[in-house]
């Protein structure tokens, strides 16, 4: 009886360990007009694509002074032409509400 005691609160513990540890990510709203999704955190970075203003991103965590390592759908061009697809990469936080 006290050893299937023990194992049951060494089970719970267990799964509440596991379930603290999952990320859930954050999502945002891009405001101020378009914002460039950039490979690294710094604005001479290659522009990967385009977020419109009052378009979702995914937040998945700061990255550093003023940044936020995102995820969502971009933009190919600076004028919403060509492609539009799924990316990753950083994108400064002061347009992200």
């Amino acid at each position: 009886m006290m050893n299937t005691k023990i194992k049951v609160i060494a089970f719970v513990l267990a799964a509440m360990m596991v379930l603290s540890s999952v990320a859930f990510a954050a999502t945002g709203t891009v405001t101020g007009g378009s914002l460039r999704l950039r490979k690294k955190t710094s604005t001479s970075s290659t522009t990967l694509g385009w977020f419109w203003n009052g378009e979702t991103v995914t937040i998945n965590g700061a990255a550093g002074t003023n940044w936020y390592a995102v995820s969502g759908y971009v933009h190919q061009h600076s004028n919403r032409d060509g492609w539009y697809r799924e990316k990753s990469g950083y994108c400064m936080s002061a347009f992200i509400e």
